[in-house]
């Protein structure tokens, strides 16, 4: 500014000499600085580039999904088991039995010959269990038929009328039908432990016996990484201390995925079959598939009158 004004007086003091006289010479302003560039601090930088997240209103159509921590293993990137600390609860009361489904005749028909007959069966499922000395077993359904949840279940309730402790895990995210044919709860569930949410806050009694359910769980629980199977045994394992018997019904064999895992985390599978699938060709890929793995399948049970 003081170099402007300067430049300024000069003019006027040229514009006020008489004619003829020569003006001083003008002297060329200096270049301007380079202008100073301003870094801002590094902790606001990582605040404007943070991204905006909005979240969605809830509505029936789209449920807000609240996601789980990672657990430790996965995080730190070892194949290390999942540990489970069990809270003793008081009992629940039973349930009204207008919540659980009439196709569980062992429920609501305990003296019919329906119930009898998934008696004698679970019998002879309780005979080589314990032949074979396992403790996990898989009702794996051969293709994915209406009829194979409500037999897995009741299988579980005549099951649990002999056992005093006894753990019936929804292992079929998909179909998700065993928790609401016992009046019980989806989720949370299998998925969401597998994910870290610690079992306790996921068993629930079903007011038959001393029956327990895990449901399927949240379908966006989390997606599938190559630990994931290792987080399932680790969680098995730790289920051994706390029942005597572990149920699992997993997703049908002809779908893949996590089907094609399930036999390899349980001591002993057994087929649910239709009618008209026995001897049939997939029933003999599915047993030569299993028996080369060296998955021991204990039997299988035919659907149907």
């Amino acid at each position: 500014m003081g170099r402007l004004l300067e430049t300024l007086r000069r003019r006027d003091s040229a514009r006020a000499q008489p004619e003829g006289t020569p003006c001083p010479p003008i002297e060329a302003p200096e270049p301007l600085a380079k202008p100073v560039e301003v870094t801002p601090p590094r902790e606001l930088a990582e605040a404007v580039e943070m991204p905006f997240i909005e979240v969605p209103e809830e509505t029936s159509a789209r449920p807000v999904s609240i996601p789980i921590a990672t657990p430790a293993a996965e995080r730190n990137g070892a194949a290390e088991a999942m540990t489970v600390t069990f809270v003793e609860a008081a009992p629940l009361p039973p349930l009204p039995q207008s919540n659980v489904s009439r196709e569980l005749c062992v429920w609501h028909e305990s003296t019919s010959a329906a119930a009898s007959h998934y008696r004698q069966v679970s019998a002879g499922l309780r005979s080589l269990l314990a032949a074979e000395k396992a403790w996990k077993l898989l009702f794996l359904p051969l293709e994915r038929r209406s009829s194979a949840a409500p037999a897995a279940v009741n299988l579980a309730l005549a099951l649990a009328e002999s056992e005093p402790r006894l753990l019936l895990i929804d292992g079929d995210s998909h179909g998700r039908r065993v928790a609401e044919m016992l009046g019980s709860a989806t989720a949370p569930g299998w998925t969401d432990v597998v994910h870290g949410l610690p079992l306790p806050q996921a068993i629930q009694e079903t007011g038959w016996k001393r029956l327990h359910l895990l449901g399927a769980g949240n379908r966006l629980a989390g997606t599938s990484s190559p630990l994931e199977g290792y987080r399932m045994r680790g969680i098995l394992e730790e289920l051994k201390s706390h029942y005597d018997l572990v149920l699992m019904y997993g997703s049908p064999w002809s779908a893949g995925g996590v089907s094609a895992v399930l036999p390899h985390l349980c001591d002993a599978v057994c087929l649910l079959l239709e009618k008209q699938e026995v001897d049939q060709l997939a029933e003999t890929r599915c047993l030569e598939a299993l028996q080369s793995q060296g998955i021991r399948v204990i039997g299988s049970v035919v659907l149907g009158s």
